[in-house]
């Protein structure tokens, strides 16, 4: 796959320094990115859980307290 014919962009896949840095930047920033998704999404599910399970019990309390004030 040569460069030869006018247009064409081909894979390229020799890295000069400039580009192996911006690709290593790249994956860092995507790693970094992956990893707050990550949190996040473990967060919201914690939260959603904890809300079904009060929901569930007020709904089979009826919103009285079984055992005094804890």
């Amino acid at each position: 796959m040569s460069r030869s014919r006018k247009g064409y962009r081909g894979p390229d896949f020799t890295l000069d320094v400039h580009q192996a840095e911006k690709l290593m930047l790249r994956i860092a920033a995507d790693k970094k990115r992956r990893c707050w998704c990550r949190i996040s999404v473990s967060l919201l599910g914690l939260a959603f859980l904890l809300f079904s399970v009060m929901s569930f019990s007020m709904m089979l309390t009826r919103g009285q307290r079984l055992f005094g004030s804890l």
